[in-house]
């Protein structure tokens, strides 16, 4: 992987590893449907000692693919796992100590000697790595830094980031360079912020290792799939990215034409490249974005191409997912305004769409939207000629078409370019799925629209089509919204995609839970099947459903436990219950 090597696209088993034929099947299943690197949850001795016979196995069926051991708490187990793997994940979070331990090592003396600390325990497994030819990799999650990253750091991306290098120096100092480096996050704009600033600070020390990609706790069915896209796109558009994985919680088979789907259907490594040859005045990915867009602006909007009939096929979804403003196809570029009254969806005229060119003729009004057509021959180009007045037009639309190679490195130029020539509007971005099938245009345009939304660069979204696939799209205009948190229309869930350190259903549990409180708009809640990751990945969640034993689960409200190992067959409902009596509760809307 890494250099001038394909984009890799991995997984995880979901079954314990001790399980030495279910695991077997399920590394053949993942191999067969294209995945290239197989990960394995490792949490002890006796799984450690079980990947020799696993190997052996999956070696003598056939099957080349590389087997990755994923470590956590016992330099013990990743040593022995370096001599049976081709590569060992450790997570330089708790590779030498417990989150939330007690040990702050606030001062700076208490500092050095915890590194002191991390460098004699990590030392042995470098020399095993080196002696077996085995890969490392150092991937540290949000959910789970060191009491130290954390008291002098907090939860930002610059802590995520320190939290990789102190081990990335170690190997460095040790001439161990068969590393991979990965930061994970639940929410995609700190992934995509703490992933850019980590490849700016590696070329400065110069370190040239590879980095693996994904959004933990994505989730499952499209909300899983945005999200993943929206993060691992953005990434994979500036350039930055060797290797992914789509984490759903579903059966990770199913992961894997997703991200053939995201790979596929954008271009890599076009914005890095222009970076590294001296950084575009336009764009910089190695600082926190600043919005430019009016600072008053509302919240983003969704447009789509509709009738009032088709509209009103789908208010039974809820009101939310009712598009803020419709084009009808024979309105001649006429904005009509969502409005629902006397159980009637209806449109009130909101202004005129106009292509850049007519603004010229001296006729536009103040409510008009311009409609800017994008294409790759603009690339190359300075400031647009548009046509449009500084101050006049309620908005600018970019018109992608279909969503060519460089749609969001063209816009991304725009939108800045529009913000320092002083024009004070929003900006717009259409995109038209044309006949791709609707699972590449979901990856595609979630990886385009969440880049630029994780940018704070556009306020609204047209995914533009016939009026009769008005209502996915409208879905689908807000789910990416809601992945990248610029508008949230439901409630937010945070669910892991089980492995083998997961002791329970969850995706049966994730169903349940999302039956029962998907109403509550705003509202976080994080389902997780372990306590490695669980309490520190979902840091923000007002409540929290996390596998504390076999079939025993905690429930959180915020980082405290209410409930503690009580059977997860009455789980949902004490989940419900708590919910209701904190009064955050309130019953579904009927239509």
């Amino acid at each position: 992987m890494g250099a001038g090597h394909p984009v890799r696209v991995q997984s995880m088993t979901s079954v314990p590893s001790g399980d030495v034929v279910s695991t077997v099947r399920q590394i053949l299943d993942l191999y067969r449907a294209g995945c290239e690197y197989v990960r394995l949850a490792v949490p002890g001795l006796r799984e450690a000692e079980h990947l020799p016979e696993i190997m052996k196995s999956v070696r003598s069926l056939g099957c080349p693919v590389p087997l990755i051991a994923d470590v956590h708490y016992l330099p013990g187990v990743a040593e022995l796992a370096a001599r049976s793997v081709e590569k060992v994940r450790i997570n330089p979070g708790n590779f030498t100590d417990r989150p939330g331990s007690g040990r702050q090592d606030r001062s700076d003396r208490q500092y050095r000697e915890a590194l002191e600390r991390v460098e004699e325990r990590l030392i042995p497994l470098i020399n095993i790595c080196r002696r077996e030819r085995t890969a490392l990799r150092i991937g540290a999650n949000h959910g789970s830094l060191a009491p130290r990253i954390l008291y002098r750091y907090g939860g930002t991306p610059e802590g995520l980031v320190e939290s990789v290098l102190e081990f990335a120096r170690i190997c460095v100092r040790q001439s161990f360079f068969n590393v991979v480096v990965s930061l994970k996050a639940s929410d995609v704009g700190l992934m995509v912020r703490s992933n850019r600033l980590l490849v700016h600070a590696m070329m400065k020390e110069g370190m040239n290792w590879p980095v693996h990609l994904g959004v933990t706790e994505a989730g499952d069915e499209d909300e899983g799939r945005i999200r993943s896209a929206a993060g691992i796109g953005s990434l994979l558009l500036d350039g930055i990215g060797d290797t992914i994985r789509v984490s759903l919680t579903e059966d990770p088979v199913r992961e894997i034409p997703v991200a053939r789907d995201l790979l596929s259907s954008i271009t890599t490594g076009r914005l890095l490249d222009q970076v590294a040859d001296g950084e575009p005045p336009w764009f910089s990915p190695f600082q926190e974005p600043k919005a430019s867009v009016p600072a008053d602006a509302s919240k983003p909007v969704v447009i789509a191409s509709a009738e009032e009939k088709d509209l009103a096929g789908f208010r039974a979804k809820g009101l939310q997912l009712l598009p803020d403003y419709f084009v009808h196809p024979a309105s001649q570029g006429a904005l009509l305004k969502t409005e629902f009254s006397s159980g009637k969806v209806t449109g009130r005229r909101a202004g005129r769409i106009i292509p850049c060119a007519s603004s010229h003729n001296g006729d536009s009004q103040q409510d008009d939207l311009l409609l800017m057509t994008l294409s790759p021959s603009q690339e190359g180009l300075g400031l647009p000629v548009w046509g449009a007045p500084a101050g006049k037009g309620a908005g600018l639309i970019l018109d992608a078409g279909y969503g060519y190679a460089g749609t969001a490195h063209l816009t991304r130029r725009i939108c800045r370019q529009v913000h320092q020539a002083g024009i004070n509007i929003p900006v717009i971005l259409k995109i038209s799925p044309g006949k791709e099938k609707r699972e590449v245009f979901l990856v595609k345009s979630s990886a385009i629209a969440g880049s630029l939304l994780t940018d704070h660069l556009i306020t609204g979204l047209w995914l533009d089509s016939a009026p009769s696939d008005a209502g996915w799209l409208t879905e689908l205009s807000f789910g990416i919204l809601q992945a990248t948190g610029a508008r949230l229309t439901r409630t937010v869930f945070i669910a892991c995609p089980s492995c083998g350190r997961t002791t329970f259903d969850i995706q049966s549990v994730l169903k349940r839970v999302k039956e029962r409180t998907s109403h509550l708009v705003g509202l976080k809640i994080a389902v997780m099947g372990c306590m490695v990751n669980g309490p520190g990945e979902m840091a923000g969640a007002e409540w929290g459903y996390v596998g504390s034993g076999k079939n025993r689960v905690t429930i959180y409200r915020g980082n405290h436990p209410v409930l503690k190992n009580i059977p997860e067959k009455n789980a949902v409902d004490e989940l419900v219950r708590l919910i209701r009596e904190s009064g955050e509760w309130h019953e579904p809307e009927t239509v």
